[in-house]
């Protein structure tokens, strides 16, 4: 994030409010949600295992993927890989 505020000329803390302010949500949610929904996508458009799916979305591994799928309210990976079948 600080890499990214700096690239636009500005503080990553004026960043998240500029986030805040025009979205509602924080510079986090909106990254998790971004992450969630590029992980369904592999998800139901690959045959990638659950570990690649989560590093190739910037996650550590199955268990951060679980988490945020969770804190989203989306049904758990295993159940959206489930779905496409």
């Amino acid at each position: 994030m600080a890499e990214v505020a700096r690239r636009i000329g500005t503080t990553r803390r004026q960043m998240e409010r500029i986030f805040r302010e025009e979205l509602g949500k924080s510079l986090l949610r909106v990254r998790d949600q971004l992450r969630v929904r590029k992980a369904k996508q592999l998800l139901l458009d690959t045959d990638l295992n659950f570990t690649e799916v989560a590093v190739a979305c910037g996650l550590l591994g199955t268990k951060t993927l679980n988490r945020a799928f969770a804190r989203e309210g989306e049904p758990l990976p295993r159940e959206q890989r489930a779905a496409r079948r």
